[in-house]
């Protein structure tokens, strides 16, 4: 088994090698950021459910389709 490890590692060149683990790296750093938002989401009961990011982006789409939406699903009572 280290044998067959050994040559598929061996076949991908270091620049791939790079690529690979920067990718691993940036889903596990987006896991544990969206972990750590939902948990304090959750934990923090005074934290404001409608941020700015989430506000702007209403405003873009309003501004785009003229729909006014709200982006905080977990607010609305259909969704609980």
């Amino acid at each position: 088994m280290n044998k067959v490890i050994k040559e598929i590692w061996g076949g991908i060149p270091m620049k791939g090698r790079y690529s690979l683990f920067f990718c691993l790296g940036f889903l596990l750093c987006g896991g544990i950021w969206l972990t750590s938002c939902s948990t304090i989401k959750e934990t923090v009961k005074s934290y404001p459910s409608d941020n700015i990011v989430e506000e702007l982006c209403e405003e873009i789409i309003e501004y785009k389709t003229g729909k006014d939406i709200d982006l905080s699903f977990w607010d609305n009572e259909e969704f609980k």
